[in-house]
């Protein structure tokens, strides 16, 4: 850590991976000032549980979010496994892939 800075998690928005996938990108938001940090990954037979860490200024930054993206290596396939915000503890969404079933009328997304 550098001085001045102090490390904090960063809001994870989504992920983008089949279930027959090992590698995952991660979609999350940080403001201008902050800095990658680290990222840790926790597979269970249940769910995979991600931490993106970023390190900040001391002091006042701008509020505006700028989105980020970073792959990570999974030891076994996504399978029907949930991501999770290790942070939060938050369900993390999947991104929409062109492989997913049209929306049925009347349901979510019509």
């Amino acid at each position: 850590m550098t001085s001045g800075r102090f490390r904090k998690p960063a809001r994870i928005d989504a992920y983008d991976a089949e279930p027959v996938d090992r590698r995952l990108r991660v979609d999350y938001t940080t403001r201008p000032a902050h800095r990658f940090d680290s990222v840790s990954v926790k597979e269970t037979k249940e769910a995979v549980a991600i931490a993106i860490v970023v390190t900040a200024p001391r002091g006042l930054t701008r509020a505006a979010g700028h989105m980020h993206s970073l792959s990570v290596e999974l030891a076994a396939p996504l399978g029907e496994r949930r991501v999770i915000d290790a942070c939060t503890g938050s369900i993390v969404p999947r991104l929409p892939s062109p492989m997913d079933p049209p929306p049925q009328p009347g349901g979510p997304g019509t």
